[in-house]
């Protein structure tokens, strides 16, 4: 994937319809450091994306991803229909499969998430909120700091054979620090391209000794 494009397409578009950042971030409701932020590479949610898209008139497949991408997704549109009915026979055994691997998860008390890296998007299982004490809108800052990085960074942090570990505290209803590690991995595409980080986070304040609470994430 062309993980500059994003930025060149946009400011061109900016260029062609004589649109500043300004007019972008009123048009879409955002703030002007976050559309020069994109203009720079940096990562775009999926609501602004779709937003940025719409106020622009262009697709947003081929805004963030490019020609490529839109190509491949007219392929995939145009695929036989048994090919398609044997695809969907094989997600489906895939997402029966995960989903009692998620209700034993759940069960266990461990998150388990996964984080588009190029839209931004993020999804935990359900217990997430409960588990890590805070709002769900509260998600994922408190477990996942690492959002504004490059995909360069990312492919750096994450891209290695073993997943990436890292801990991250919260605040419990009582105000204790509860403390829990992530484990997570980068996942590519078959075309070698960077899409998401598949993770878990599990509780593991017992096995923390003398932390200085300064360091824990509030949520």
């Amino acid at each position: 994937m062309d993980q500059s494009g994003f930025s060149d397409r946009l400011k061109h578009l900016l260029k062609q319809k004589k649109k500043t950042q300004a007019h972008v971030a009123t048009a879409i409701g955002t703030s002007v450091p976050s559309v020069h932020r994109w203009t720079k590479g940096g990562q775009i949610e999926y609501k602004n994306l779709r937003s940025l898209a719409d106020y622009l008139g262009v697709n947003w497949i081929w805004l963030r991803y490019g020609d490529e991408a839109v190509e491949s997704v007219q392929q995939m549109q145009t695929e036989d229909a048994a090919a398609t009915s044997r695809r969907r026979e094989y997600l489906n055994q895939i997402m029966d499969s995960e989903n009692r691997m998620r209700q034993a998860l759940d069960m266990a008390d461990i998150v388990t998430w996964e984080w588009n890296v190029l839209t931004g998007s993020v999804e935990c299982s359900k217990n997430a909120s409960t588990l890590f004490n805070v709002d769900e809108n509260a998600l994922p800052n408190c477990m996942l700091p690492y959002t504004d990085n490059t995909i360069e960074e990312l492919i750096d942090i994450f891209g290695r054979n073993a997943p990436h570990v890292w801990d991250f505290s919260v605040k419990s209803s009582d105000k204790a620090v509860v403390w829990f590690t992530s484990k997570a991995k980068l996942y590519f595409d078959v075309s070698g391209r960077p899409t998401k980080v598949i993770g878990v986070s599990f509780e593991t304040t017992k096995n923390k000794v003398d932390i200085p609470s300064s360091t824990s994430v509030k949520p």
